[in-house]
């Protein structure tokens, strides 16, 4: 068996393609494994309305950072951005963007 078209980026038509294909090809099993639960029904699960819910009140456990931790930050990933070294430029360093 061929390994699967995927890298390290995700590419939405590669993936729409792959399934397309899998479900012409496969027969695959659509139910859970035995003793799964069907839906997860806990305190500790929520789900995306609850959080947005939530986040009107920023619950104790949301952390938002202050100006001083984000530029910290952005200064250690700079640094370390900086740094990189690319095997195959005889170790020049690389320029990075992001």
């Amino acid at each position: 068996m061929a390994q699967p078209d995927i890298h390290y980026f995700p590419d939405l038509e590669k993936y729409k393609a792959r399934t397309k294909r899998r479900l012409e090809s496969e027969k695959i099993d659509p139910s859970l494994p035995t003793g799964f639960p069907e839906e997860l029904r806990s305190s500790l699960a929520w789900d995306g309305a609850e959080y947005a819910g939530a986040a009107q009140g920023t619950p104790d456990w949301v952390y938002r950072l202050n100006d001083g931790e984000l530029q910290e930050i952005d200064a250690a990933l700079r640094h370390f951005l900086s740094t990189l070294l690319r095997a195959d430029d005889g170790g020049r360093r690389a320029e990075v963007i992001y």
